[in-house]
Parts: C-alpha cells; sequence; structure tokens
C-alpha cells in the first residue's frame, strides 16, 4: 500500500457539471483500487450531501441559495480551510490535487506557504488562447490573475492535457520541469458480443450524439443534418441523450421542421445501452477539450464522426480512428454518414482502431498510473 493520502479539491462534483468532474470521480475511483487513502473536498455543490464509499469522503456543503458571488467565495474560502486542516491534522505524507482555478485554489495556496504542504493543479482546456491573451493582460491589475499566477507558480506540478495549453504555460514563464501532460482517461468496458458493422451496409442507421444539449455542441447543425440524411435513408434514427438550456428549442425547432425519427431521452445515469446499441456516434460541437464520451465511444468501438476541434484531433486521427469535418460544415457531416453507410469495412476499421487508441494511451487505468508517479516523484523529492 502507498504510503500517502491525496486530498483532492474541486468546487463541484458529479452529476453536477461537466467532463473535468467526472474525470475526477473516475480517478478517485482508480486511485481507490490501487489502495491510495483519497479524501475529497467539493465546497460548491449546493446540496448538504456526505456520501461515503470505500476510503472516500465526499463532502459538499450546506446550500446557500441566491446570494451574492463574493460571499459565495468567501464561503468557499472558509470552508476549504477549515476542511483541509482537519484533513491535514493525522496525515504526514499528503499532496493536495487541485482542479480548475477557482477561489479554492487560495488556500491550497497559502497551506503550501505556511505548511509547506505540497500540491498539484490541474488545468482546465479552457486555458486557450483567448484565455492566454486576457490573463497576460490582467495580470498587473487583477487580483484574481495575480493570485491565481502564484498558485501555478508554486505548484509541484501542473497537469494539462495537451501539448499547446503546456506550451502556452511555458510562454508565461511557467517551469518547464513541472509541467505534466496526462489525458483524460475512461474505463475500457469488456465487450461480450461482437458488433456487427456489416448489418449497417445501405441500411438506415441509429446515430447517437451524448452530451449537453446547448447550441455550442453542433446540435443544431445535427438535426439540421439528420433530416437531411433521412431524404435517402429513411428509417434513419436519432438518438439524442443529455440534458441541457437548448433541450427544449431542439425539441420545438424538431417539429418545426416537421423532423422524424428523433428521440430526446434528457440525462441518463447509465449511457451503456445507447453506446452498444447506436450504429455511428456524431458529435459536432464548435468548441471542445477532450470530451468524455468521445473517449467513451471509442471504448466501445463505434465509428465516430466529430469535428477537428480542441484536443480531439490529437486522439483521432482522420479516417484512423474516426471522420473528422469542420465546425458548423453540414454537408461534411451528412457526407461523411453517408460514408461510413456505404462503407461498413471503413467503420469497422476506425473503430477498432479507436478502441485500441482507448486500450492503449487513453484509459483510466493509464491516467492513474501516471497521477500515482507524479505523487511518488514529488513525495520522494521532499
Amino acid at each position: 500500500m502507498h504510503k500517502f493520502k491525496i486530498i483532492q479539491l474541486i468546487l463541484f462534483y458529479p452529476p453536477y457539471y461537466g467532463g473535468m468532474e467526472k474525470q475526477a470521480l473516475l480517478l478517485v475511483k482508480e486511485l481507490i483500487r490501487n489502495d491510495i487513502k483519497i479524501e475529497v473536498i467539493a465546497p460548491g455543490i449546493s446540496k448538504s450531501k456526505i456520501v461515503k464509499a470505500g476510503n472516500i469522503s465526499e463532502l459538499r456543503r450546506p446550500g446557500l441559495g441566491k446570494v451574492e458571488s463574493k460571499l459565495v467565495t468567501v464561503w468557499y474560502v472558509t470552508y476549504t480551510f477549515l476542511k483541509l486542516s482537519l484533513s491535514l491534522i493525522k496525515a504526514k505524507k499528503v499532496i493536495i490535487h487541485g482542479y480548475g482555478h477557482g477561489a479554492d485554489k487560495l488556500v491550497v495556496y497559502l497551506f503550501h506557504k505556511i505548511f509547506k504542504v505540497k500540491y498539484i493543479v490541474k488545468i482546465p482546456t479552457s486555458f486557450n488562447e483567448e484565455f492566454l491573451k486576457v490573463f497576460r493582460d490582467r495580470l498587473k491589475d487583477h487580483v484574481f490573475f495575480r493570485y491565481q499566477d502564484k498558485v501555478l507558480r508554486n505548484a509541484s506540478a501542473v497537469v494539462v492535457q495537451d501539448v499547446e495549453t503546456a506550451s502556452r504555460l511555458r510562454e508565461l514563464g511557467y517551469d518547464n520541469s513541472r509541467i505534466r501532460i496526462i489525458r483524460n482517461g475512461v474505463q475500457v468496458p469488456r465487450l461480450s458480443e461482437k458488433r456487427n458493422y456489416e448489418r449497417l451496409h445501405g441500411q438506415s442507421p441509429v446515430l447517437l450524439f451524448v452530451g449537453r444539449i446547448v447550441e455550442e455542441k453542433g446540435i443544431f447543425v445535427l438535426l439540421d443534418a439528420f433530416k437531411e440524411i433521412r431524404q435517402s435513408l429513411r428509417s434513419s434514427i436519432l438518438w439524442v441523450v443529455g440534458d441541457g438550456s437548448d433541450l427544449k428549442r431542439c425539441k420545438t425547432y424538431s417539429e418545426k421542421i416537421d423532423l422524424r425519427n428523433v428521440v430526446f431521452w434528457g440525462r441518463q445515469t447509465d449511457v451503456t445501452q445507447f453506446y452498444l446499441e447506436a450504429d455511428i456516434f456524431v458529435f459536432p460541437s464548435f468548441r471542445e477539450g477532450l470530451p468524455n464520451v468521445i473517449l467513451e465511444a471509442m471504448s466501445y468501438q463505434m465509428p465516430i464522426v466529430t469535428t477537428n476541434v480542441g484536443i480531439i484531433p490529437q486522439v483521432i486521427r482522420n479516417k484512423k480512428e474516426g471522420l473528422l469535418i469542420n465546425p458548423r460544415d453540414k454537408k461534411a457531416l451528412v457526407h461523411a454518414v453517408k460514408e461510413l453507410v456505404e462503407s461498413p469495412a471503413l467503420g469497422e476499421s476506425l473503430a477498432q482502431g479507436a478502441r485500441r487508441k482507448v486500450e492503449q494511451d487513453l484509459s483510466i487505468k493509464k491516467n492513474c498510473e501516471q497521477h500515482i508517479r507524479l505523487y511518488s516523484e514529488i513525495l520522494d523529492g521532499q
């Protein structure tokens, strides 16, 4: 058993919010399987709840209702300070693993300066060129950016997902030796039955979209494309799994354009059967990092059509692990789906390549192994 403890600090936790929170939970579960002592502190949840599983305590603050953001920030900081104080009393070898750059990370920085506690920070993929420009411009005159700079500069490691984000951090003068690239990972399922790609040949497919139902995910482009797909493949079905602020608008739009064979399933706690039973995974998002749903579809050995945005092209090579199109390109989306229908051999090749990529590089097991090595290196260097 490893002789150290991890305190995971993240504002929110599943089922709240999205990909980063889900990745945090997946890592926690895998660390527990590896006999790592871990505690989770999540001060940003608005419902009072304590969940215990194994040696993890997920701690959620009481709801504050609608209050001023400054008061919320004070609460985050106070709550985090108190919980970290209690957690560190008995701990000898400990690392704080923080996510994002919220107000609670200020406490981590203070604990580091006062008590010499080691910590690492995972930077979201929102740290893009646009954010970099804002960061540079505001660094001298805005207290939030100054404190964030201190948090990053004093971290034992800054974890990113891609070489571009690592490059942006180096541009800002952060220590290259402390920047680590660790990709997201997913559980790789055991597939008991071989997917029948031949049955798709010339037939109407079941398309699957999983994600937040908001315009930037390309959902309206998908609806328009699906209407065109049904002109030649009339029995095609589109499953839309997820919830979001544009769900009602999507349903209204589907009725307006008289779009048939679309099923809006809403939020689902388990999407396994959707991955197993659908034929093609479509994800025409306008802006992404490395979405969990893409990795999940790859792990279920599905043919994938998605956009060449964010980190996706670093994971899915066009006509190797999937088909890549430009965002907002309805015609390309229609063509890609029809190409997979007309060539089952292509779909099978892409799906098998995607599955291999996940098994080799993008499993939560590998992600966890990389984190354990990082924790050990940091503590061994004390």
